[in-house]
């Protein structure tokens, strides 16, 4: 009764009240297996989505295998990115 008395009235103004999607989201099937065992081992430590961190693994990848110096920069402290999770990417041997 109180449910569908919020969900009536958030409607009256174009807006609908649905299920936050759960957190520890599904690996998508595509994704290798070194990418899931990565993605699983630093999930407790970030809010990054697989997808993103999917990104970012293939990324750091990239910038090791083609040496390019001084490519990879993280700002600690500054773009909401508190505590700084995803330098640990970097660290780690892939």
């Amino acid at each position: 009764m109180i449910k569908a008395a919020i969900h009536k009235t958030f409607r009256a103004f174009g807006l609908d009240v649905i299920q936050f999607p759960p957190q520890e989201r599904a690996i998508p099937p595509d994704f290798g297996n070194d990418e899931a065992e990565i993605i699983s081992e630093f999930r407790p430590w970030t809010m990054t989505s697989p997808e993103r961190m999917y990104a970012l693994i293939q990324a750091v990848r990239y910038v090791s295998a083609n040496a390019i110096v001084g490519a990879i920069v993280e700002w600690f402290g500054r773009a909401g990115a508190w505590p700084p999770s995803r330098g640990r990417f970097y660290g780690r041997k892939t």
